[in-house]
């Protein structure tokens, strides 16, 4: 298929920018739904008469919809393929966020929130497969870069939009507005999106072959048909496998969930700093969060034109091929920087300091997080390779999970604990996985050749560079 006009591989370069951009903007519009409802708690506590918590469960919700649509939706792409699963699925997420602002049953609420994650969670998880569908391996860098920016930005924009929507016109302006968001997007999906999945398109055309030749025709490089049965059995089972038998997965899983969680954890601080403490209005108290986001944008820039030179050293270093652990330093540097940021708004956040300086600190929160999430992330990948979509399905549940749950205790402990000490505890437990990057990054090789499926990508990784 090297020279096949229906090779996502050869479409032109404005077809897969075309793509790319209305995956992006998907991607963007379900990062604002997982993180924008977050402003409207204080009306959904008077309106249902329930406290903060069950209030919260309605963000909390949506993240955990995410976590149960990586083992189950992410899998069936290499059954149907990637563009009905799109359709059905993002078509699915518009009608859910637009049917919230309807119903008036708080339960109902948050069961709708948790399916409308679990719709949205397939835009999101299968979009670097996508990426890698269309672009060839020294392009999808700067497209991954461009996804991440787009994913980040919405959940860091999101409780901005929403924050001024909820104050103006009560919660239910906020579903009205994602649905609004989002249907101008599947429609555009509906007309331009193609299937990009190889496999799938190679069994079209043989079952094309066979209707008109009228007898069975195979394709090279594709084996039997995928079950739904076989495809849930990998993507339910694998990833707990990985994640309990290979300590390296089991680690930067928990370090990647402290830094997810960590970024809902504010969605709930910082309109308890800005908004209840500070006496900000609701709006003006979430833009604070552009300075998170401004260090997203600088982390982004550093990658670009920083790390990817250095990175290429070390690949002619070796001969085309680093090392795992080459990916590493960018974690480190996050590592070091997002503690700092931490502890550097913990300690100003009173009414007492200038507020500029507490917004401050959120860039190096921003940059110290996309750092983390970016090079662990690609860490992962090439530890682990033909594993690779079972380790970060592993990391998703996981981080879903602590995404959900962060945000369900920060309004106790900030009663509990002020607004210094409550702040200091995600610092804390940043803090703590800074030897383990050290260590992996040192010994990194060794542990992934004492463990299953890191030895056996290490083989095949060895294999494919010819054992150079």
């Amino acid at each position: 298929m090297d020279n096949d006009p229906a090779n996502p591989l050869c479409f032109d370069k404005g077809r897969k920018w075309l793509n790319a951009m209305i995956l992006a903007i998907a991607v963007w519009t379900v990062s604002i739904a997982s993180s924008g409802f977050s402003q409207g708690n204080t009306d959904i506590e008077t309106e249902f008469d329930v406290d903060g918590t069950i209030a919260l469960m309605v963000t909390s919700a949506f993240v955990l919809g995410f976590a149960a649509g990586a083992l189950v939706l992410s899998p069936m792409s290499e059954v149907f393929g990637r563009k009905s699963l799109y359709l059905y699925t993002y078509a699915a997420f518009v009608v859910l966020s637009g049917v919230i602002g309807l119903v008036h049953s708080i339960e109902l609420v948050i069961f709708l929130r948790f399916l409308g994650g679990l719709a949205g969670s397939f835009t999101q998880a299968v979009a670097p497969a996508v990426i890698a569908d269309m672009f060839a391996t020294n392009e999808r860098g700067f497209v991954l870069a461009f996804f991440t920016l787009a994913g980040l930005m919405g959940q860091m924009l999101g409780p901005i939009f929403c924050g001024f929507l909820d104050a103006a016109f009560g919660w239910r302006s906020l579903a009205v507005f994602i649905a609004c968001l989002a249907a101008p997007t599947w429609i555009a999906m509906m007309c331009t999106f193609p299937e990009t999945y190889a496999p799938a398109l190679l069994r079209q055309r043989a079952a094309k072959m066979e209707a008109i030749l009228g007898k069975p025709h195979l394709v090279d490089g594709v084996g039997e048909e995928k079950t739904v049965a076989s495809q849930l059995k990998v993507g339910a089972i694998r990833p707990f496998l990985l994640l309990f038998l290979e300590p390296i997965v089991a680690l930067l899983t928990l370090f990647l969930s402290v830094v997810q969680g960590t970024m809902f954890l504010l969605f709930a601080a910082y309109p308890i700093v800005f908004q209840q403490t500070r006496g900000w209005h609701q709006g003006v108290a979430s833009l604070p969060f552009l300075a998170v986001a401004l260090g997203i944008v600088i982390a982004l820039f550093y990658s670009a034109l920083f790390d990817q030179k250095r990175y290429a050293k070390v690949v002619d270093k070796n001969q085309g091929r680093a090392p795992p652990e080459a990916r590493l330093p960018p974690a480190m540097l996050g590592a070091i920087c997002l503690p700092v940021g931490l502890f550097w708004f913990a300690w100003t956040n009173s009414p007492s300091t200038f507020w500029l300086i507490s917004v401050s600190a959120g860039v190096f929160i921003g940059f110290g997080m996309v750092l983390l999430y970016m090079s662990l992330t690609n860490y992962i990948v090439d530890a682990y390779l033909g594993y690779a979509a079972s380790a970060l399905a592993a990391t998703t549940v996981v981080r879903s999970g602590a995404a959900a749950a962060f945000p369900l205790f920060t309004s106790t402990m900030y009663d509990q604990l002020g607004i210094h000490w409550a702040s200091s505890v995600p610092g804390f437990m940043s803090v703590i996985f800074v030897p383990a990057l050290l260590a992996f990054y040192k010994w990194g090789h060794i542990i992934r050749s004492k463990t299953r499926f890191a030895a056996e990508a290490a083989r095949l990784a060895e294999a494919m560079s010819g054992g150079k």
